[in-house]
C-alpha cells in the first residue's frame, strides 16, 4: 500500500524551498498519514515509502518529514521543521500528540482542509464572474462612449436639435455617465490586477489578509473562521481529559487571528476568576447568545466536549452559508448596476432619436 501512497503528493516543493503547501496537498498528506496510523504503520516507515524512495521519484519534502519523525519519534517536529505547513495544522498535530489522538486530528485536518480547498474554489469561482464582467462592461460602454455617442451627437448638431433635454443635451448627459462609468471600471480592474501582483508576494498575500480583516464583511468572516478552530481545539483537549484552563490556553496558541486570541485570554482570565465558562464567552463576546447556552447547557449536563464538537460543525456551516451570501449579493448587484449604466446610455440616445422621428412625421 505504502509504494504507492505518496504519488499524489509529486506536486509538493522541492527542497529548501519555502513555498507555503495548498490545502489540497495538505487534506492529502493528512489523509494519508491517518491511513498508516491506522494500519498501524510506523510513521517514519511509511512517510519513507510514500516519498518515492523506492521507486526511484524521490520527494525532497516527504524525505526530509520521514529523516525528522525517524530521529525524534514526532512529526509535529517534523512538520514545524520544515516550515512550509500552516500554523493551524502545526499546532493541531502538536495537539494531537499531547492528547494520543494524532490519528483523528489528522482525519479532521484532512476533511478542514479538503473544505478550504472547496472554499477556495468557489471564491476564484466568484471572483472571476465579476472581473469578467467589469471587462465586459468596460468594452461596452468604450464602444458607446467613444465610437456611438460622437456620431449621434454629429447628426443631431446638425439637425439642430442642441437644446437642454434633446439632441445633444441629453446625449452629454449619457456620455457623462459613461465617461464616469468607463473610468471607475478601469480604475476597479487596475486595483484587481495590482491585488493580483501583490498577493503573488508572500509578504504582500499576508499584508492582504491583514488589510483584508479590517473590512467589517470578511472581519466577521475571518472572525467565524477563528471561532470554529476555536470550538474544535476545545473539543479535542476536553474530549481527552484536559481542564478548561489547560485547552483554553492551548487554544490560545492555536488561534491566529488577533481579536480571538486576545478574547481567549480574556475568557482564560475570567475563568480564574470565578466566572462561569458560558458565562466568560457572553461577556467577551466569542460566541453569540445562542452558542452561549448551548455551552451553558453543556457545562450543565458535563459534555462540554460534545458541545464544543456540535459548535464547530455549526459554524462551519455559518461560514459555508456567510460565503453563499455574500457571492449572491455581488453577482446580481454587478448585472444590475451594468444595466442601469447601459440603458440609461441608450436612453440618451433613443428620446432624441423619437424626438427626431416624431418630426418628421
Amino acid at each position: 500500500m505504502t509504494n504507492n501512497i505518496g504519488k499524489e503528493l509529486k506536486p509538493i516543493m522541492k527542497k529548501n524551498t519555502k513555498r507555503k503547501i495548498p490545502p489540497n496537498e495538505i487534506s492529502i498528506f493528512c489523509a494519508q498519514a491517518a491511513m498508516l496510523l491506522k494500519a498501524g504503520i510506523p510513521l517514519s516507515e511509511g512517510l519513507s515509502s510514500m516519498s518515492g524512495a523506492e521507486s526511484g521519484e524521490q520527494n525532497p519534502l516527504l524525505t526530509r518529514i520521514a529523516e525528522k519523525v525517524g530521529e525524534t519519534g514526532s512529526l509535529y517536529d517534523a512538520v514545524d521543521d520544515v516550515g512550509v505547513f500552516p500554523h493551524y495544522m502545526v499546532n493541531m498535530i502538536k495537539i494531537g500528540e499531547t492528547v494520543g489522538k494524532l490519528e483523528e486530528v489528522l482525519e479532521s485536518l484532512s476533511v478542514y482542509y479538503n473544505r478550504e480547498e472547496k472554499l477556495r474554489d468557489a471564491l476564484r469561482g466568484a471572483l472571476l464572474y465579476p472581473v469578467i464582467l467589469i471587462v465586459m462592461m468596460s468594452a461596452v460602454i468604450s464602444l458607446l462612449v467613444v465610437f456611438i455617442l460622437p456620431v449621434f451627437s454629429d447628426v443631431f448638431e446638425s439637425l439642430g436639435l442642441n437644446t437642454a433635454g434633446t439632441g445633444t443635451g441629453l446625449l452629454s448627459v449619457g456620455e457623462m455617465i459613461g465617461r464616469v462609468a468607463l473610468i471607475c471600471s478601469v480604475v476597479l480592474f487596475a486595483l484587481m490586477l495590482v491585488v493580483l501582483l501583490i498577493a503573488l508576494i508572500p509578504k504582500g498575500r499576508a499584508a492582504l489578509v491583514k488589510l483584508s480583516g479590517r473590512l467589517p464583511i470578511l472581519s466577521s468572516l475571518f472572525g467565524k473562521i477563528a471561532s470554529g478552530r476555536f470550538a474544535l481545539v476545545m473539543y479535542m483537549m476536553l474530549n481527552s481529559g484536559y481542564d478548561l484552563e489547560q485547552a483554553l490556553e492551548m487554544s490560545a496558541e492555536v488561534i491566529t487571528d488577533r481579536i480571538v486570541k486576545e478574547k481567549i485570554l480574556k475568557c482564560s482570565e475570567k475563568l480564574k476568576e470565578g466566572t462561569p465558562f458560558s458565562v466568560a464567552l457572553l461577556e467577551i463576546g466569542l460566541f453569540s447568545g445562542l452558542y452561549a447556552r448551548m455551552v451553558q447547557t453543556g457545562e450543565r449536563t458535563g459534555r462540554l466536549d460534545d458541545v464544543m464538537d456540535q459548535l464547530s460543525v455549526r459554524i462551519n456551516d455559518d461560514i459555508d452559508k456567510s460565503l453563499t451570501d455574500l457571492i449572491s449579493f455581488i453577482e446580481p448587484t454587478l448585472v444590475v448596476l451594468l444595466s442601469v449604466i447601459i440603458g440609461t446610455i441608450l436612453l440618451s440616445i433613443m428620446l432624441p432619436l423619437m424626438d427626431v422621428m416624431s418630426r418628421i412625421g
